[in-house]
């Protein structure tokens, strides 16, 4: 037999892996082509065949091709593959470079040495290189562009990452580009396609369980619960052992949100006897529970996820469920119990505190209600801001009002003081404090405290006032209890009714100073209304509103326009 005869019926033999033909034929090529490469590289194909491959015999037979042609860059990409298979990734990286330097446009060097960097040292700018070079000799490289796109999803160019992968879908089913795809598709939040990819995946492989159950879970997520419910099911049905319990979730919550509770109940009982410490089974179950107006069984469900979950502030939440439950079952001392116990913790404080405050509005205490729901605000509850503008706002216009007209005999007297005519229509900034508490506590805690002062401002007029801090603003009226030419006594009357302050205010050249208490003072300067700070503006614009501040009288326009001027 000639050689080009011998060299196709070999390839014929590899190709249809018909392994004692490739045997005799790649020793007979050895035996009558002593000298060339390619017997010793089809025999080398034959010991990969075997199973399992027998490395060592088949490296032997390639170093001998590698011998008798060094410039045959195949070969040496061959080697790194035979090295890669073997788990030995720095070889192989090391022959595929090798085999750049004989064929810098090997294509098959090139994406091996892509996938290196994708898969192996996790490079993913470097493997995108490899991997364009590629694609760019062979534009319809099935393996280049795949790999393409992983790197691209992986340095989190999803866009691009989709352009390599539709180079290759199309025409039959291929499992590892699917794959791929779902990835990018996932990354891009894709649920519509990522639903009718699996559509197609599980026809094609519907004997995957992982499959289906992912499946499923964007079924849930596509809002689609029926389907999804009957392809976790199936992914339930092929698996032969028990199903650990997060595989039913996207089936229980679509069976919840359908309001399939007998199903759902039926299906969490036995999950629980087996597993009886899961915690989401039983937040899902308690939620249940209530909806079938199951409510002592369901308080039974909360007191279990409050002792698993074990501290008491990660367990809040479902304190919070617990006592709303009470509530719904008229046992209004028991919730009460709860809510006081979530305020004695500095972090669950502004829910007890709103709760509570919430409760004491139900009941028509509407000052005990605001004084509760004004510490969950100035806690940072939005709930209780809301509250209050909401639910509060004509108690509170009811008591600014009285309160204003019992001291509205006082505006003359205030309009005639020589002091508070030196405050009237400026706006006060904080500029410094000589504090002795604050020399007595750290440097870290002092200059918080500092810092939290500065959008701290006075404002005058003779018919009230304005504090107002970073996160709080009070609407004040005073008295004036007794003055000098430069120092004044006031007692100050916060409009919602929560206390009246006693203070010292005293000028110096152009510094004000504001003492509630012997050795702890406040320092204000003058505020050019034209060049506000932003921390002072935010502050008003926070926690004021133009309304609040009309009972000031002419005095305040200048400074209502400052801060709410109309767009």
């Amino acid at each position: 037999m000639d050689k080009t005869t011998l060299m196709a019926d070999l390839e014929q033999a590899l190709s249809a892996q018909d392994i004692p033909k490739l045997e005799a034929l790649a020793k007979q090529a050895v035996e009558k082509f002593p000298n060339d490469a390619f017997g010793y590289a089809y025999l080398t194909e034959y010991f990969l065949l075997q199973d399992p491959p027998i490395f060592s015999k088949g490296e032997v037979c390639l170093v001998k091709a590698i011998e008798f042609e060094p410039q045959n860059a195949a070969y040496l990409v061959r080697f790194g593959d035979l090295k890669e298979k073997q788990g030995q990734y720095e070889d192989a990286r090391v022959l595929y470079l090798k085999a750049l330097t004989l064929d810098e446009n090997n294509v098959d060097a090139l994406v091996n040495l892509g996938r290196y960097q994708l898969h192996v040292a996790k490079l993913y700018d470097k493997a995108i290189e490899y991997l364009q070079k590629a694609v760019a000799k062979a534009p319809e490289h099935r393996l280049a562009n795949l790999s393409l796109a992983d790197a691209y999803y992986h340095n989190k160019n999803l866009s691009e990452a989709l352009v390599a992968i539709s180079k290759v879908l199309g025409g039959e089913f291929d499992e590892e580009v699917t794959l791929v795809l779902i990835k990018i598709l996932e990354g891009l939040y894709d649920i519509k396609q990522l639903v009718k990819i699996y559509d197609m995946l599980v026809m094609k492989r519907p004997d995957n369980s992982h499959y289906r159950f992912e499946f499923a879970q964007h079924l849930f997520d596509a809002q689609i619960y029926s389907e999804a419910i009957i392809q976790n099911q199936k992914g339930i049905e092929l698996v032969e052992a028990d199903v650990d319990a997060i595989f039913y979730e996207p089936m229980l919550k679509s069976m919840f949100i359908l309001q399939r509770y007998d199903e759902l109940m039926n299906t969490i009982n036995p999950l629980l006897e087996k597993d009886p410490d899961n915690l989401e089974l039983y937040k899902l179950r308690a939620s249940t529970l209530f909806e079938i107006k199951n409510l002592e069984a369901a308080l039974a469900d909360y007191d279990k996820i409050i002792a698993l979950i074990g501290d008491p502030v990660n367990a809040y939440e479902y304190s919070k469920l617990k006592a709303y439950l009470l509530l719904r079952m008229d046992r209004k001392a028991d919730a009460v119990a709860i809510f006081e116990q979530m305020m004695a913790n500095e972090f669950t404080a502004k829910e007890g505190l709103f709760n509570m405050g919430m409760i004491r509005f139900s009941e028509g205490n509407m000052a005990e209600a605001y004084a509760l729901l004004k510490k969950a605000k100035l806690k940072g509850s939005l709930e209780a801001e809301e509250a209050i503008y909401e639910k509060l706002v004509n108690y509170l216009n009811e008591l600014k009002t009285k309160l204003l007209s019992a001291n509205a005999s006082e505006n003359s007297k205030n309009a005639q003081s020589a002091f508070m005519n030196k405050l009237f229509g400026k706006l006060w900034i904080f500029d410094h404090i000589d504090s002795a508490s604050l020399k007595a506590v750290s440097e870290a805690i002092s200059q918080s405290i500092v810092k939290s002062l500065e959008a701290f401002t006075l404002f005058f007029t003779e018919k009230g006032g304005l504090m107002v801090k970073s996160i709080q603003a009070d609407s004040i009226a005073y008295k004036i209890l007794s003055e000098t030419d430069n120092s004044v006594k006031l007692q100050l009357i916060v409009l919602d009714g929560s206390k009246t302050i006693d203070v010292n205010l005293a000028l110096d050249g152009d510094k004000l100073s504001f003492s509630e208490k012997a050795g702890e003072t406040l320092y204000f300067k003058v505020q050019d209304l034209k060049a506000i700070p932003r921390i002072v503006e935010d502050a008003y614009l926070r926690t004021l509103i133009p309304e609040e501040m009309e009972f000031l009288g002419e005095k305040a326009n200048t400074l209502i326009g400052s801060f709410f001027q109309e767009a």
